[in-house]
């Protein structure tokens, strides 16, 4: 395994590529904790993402995490690629012994407690110079893509509303699109904006897929709407 991921004195980290590794879950295979995978197997990411493919079944994803200051940190694990059926965390600490597990994922109903709508979030704490391993088990019909951020629980928090702000602006000029061409359809009657206003249409449902805002904002657990229109245009 690579170096350990430093965590404790960054309010945000994107984990590079190279400090994960991964292997692919056999089907004929079930393992319900990391700590009964072979130490062996474990591959280097081919690509500069997080990303790799298609898959008919889980991956397993491995990377470490240390604090290097004298207190402990409380972190928050996000995983910015909301279209999961399935995704599984697992925190364990070799020293103390200690294991945090959460399970999330488009196939489970929403968590009361979840702190995104449009990212899996997983909270984890390190131990002042302690070295922690982060396991997630992940399973998707598309790509299984794992973009992660490493951050502060505050500072996701601002970077949150940011996010929230674009993406209410997006949408928002999408609406107009929609409306305006609309309406001149109604008052003229050429085709030609209805079929504007169609495409507007289907472009604001695609984006509500992809972002994961039409999953927890409009029409909450079902997978029909992701599915039908990112099968379009995922790879």
């Amino acid at each position: 395994m690579p170096e350990a991921v430093a965590v404790g004195r960054v309010a945000e980290l994107r984990l590079p590529a190279d400090s994960v590794r991964f292997k692919v879950q056999s089907p004929d295979t079930e393992f319900q904790s990391p700590l009964q995978l072979p130490a062996d197997g474990w591959q280097r990411l081919a690509r500069r993402s997080i990303n790799v493919g298609k898959q008919r079944g889980p991956v397993w994803f491995h990377f470490r995490v240390a604090n290097q200051t004298a207190a402990e940190v409380q972190r928050l694990l996000e995983i910015r690629w909301i279209n999961l059926r399935m995704v599984e965390f697992f925190a364990i600490n070799r020293v103390t012994g200690r294991v945090d597990t959460q399970v999330e994922g488009l196939g489970f109903p929403k968590p009361d407690h979840s702190l995104s709508n449009t990212s899996w979030i997983f909270p984890f704490q390190v131990e002042a110079g302690a070295t922690v391993d982060i396991y997630i088990r992940a399973q998707s019909r598309y790509n299984v893509m794992l973009p992660m951020f490493v951050w502060q629980p505050e500072a996701l928090q601002d970077h949150q509303v940011e996010r929230y702000v674009w993406y209410g602006l997006a949408f928002g000029v999408l609406a107009a699109m929609l409306l305006y061409n609309l309406s001149l359809y109604v008052f003229t009657r050429y085709s030609s904006y209805l079929f504007y206003s169609v495409y507007a249409a289907s472009i604001i449902v695609y984006e509500f897929g992809l972002t994961g805002v039409g999953d927890r904002l409009v029409w909450g657990a079902a997978l029909a709407p992701v599915e039908r229109f990112c099968s379009v245009h995922l790879p």
